[in-house]
């Protein structure tokens, strides 16, 4: 097997590291941003302003279609990125989740108007999305997950229990931003789907 790298993802290095000397530096020097109190929150809005230039350069969602803004890049150019970016010390991605995990999966499974309706709030960072899998009882073995919905005739009513929910902390950490949830639920072993949840919603809470 040829791990060597092509062309295309020579120009692929080239072209990103050229799009972090012109914009990284200048990112870096403007500091902090806002005066919220909290270290995580300024966190968060640092990572929020970097994503949403990364998705000026199309350099949010690699692997994503061209059509959303995406590169469509191979795994070679996934290593590339991930080692230009570990090199440059570039801030973090502030909706991990949606990028790498929630959003591929609406792509893939999700209808046009899902996707109309989540996917550019993914890409701009203007919503979080958080995700939970873990259960009191079945920690992360999705095969003893026991969280259902069960049709009722007018609608699908979710019932069930995570106790760990990653970056639920940090997710709804203004009022101009929704936080949705995917959940993890099945009936069987083998059937497992996910749902969207705005966890602001009156019938979700955390504790």
């Amino acid at each position: 097997m040829d791990f060597a790298l092509t062309e295309e993802d020579e120009a692929f290095r080239s072209e990103l590291r050229a799009w972090l000397d012109a914009n990284l530096p200048d990112f870096a020097q403007s500091g902090e941003i806002g005066d919220e109190t909290q270290a995580d929150r300024r966190t968060m809005l640092r990572r929020q302003a970097w994503q949403r230039r990364l998705h000026e350069g199309h350099w949010a969602a690699i692997n994503w279609p061209k059509a959303w803004g995406g590169r469509e890049a191979t795994v070679s150019q996934n290593t590339i990125y991930s080692e230009e970016m570990a090199k440059a010390k570039t801030p973090g991605i502030y909706n991990a989740n949606g990028l790498w995990q929630i959003g591929p999966m609406i792509l893939r499974w999700g209808t046009e108007e899902q996707q109309q309706l989540w996917l550019p709030g993914i890409l701009s960072a203007e919503e979080h999305w958080c995700q939970g899998f873990t259960e009191p009882e079945a920690g992360s073995d999705l095969a003893n997950l026991r969280t259902l919905a069960v049709a009722d005739g007018e609608g699908d009513p979710l019932e069930g229990f995570d106790g760990a929910v990653a970056l639920l902390q940090t997710a709804d950490f203004d009022g101009e931003h929704r936080t949705r949830a995917v959940i993890s639920r099945g009936v069987y072993s083998s059937a497992l789907t996910s749902t969207n949840l705005l966890f602001s919603a009156l019938s979700v809470s955390s504790r």
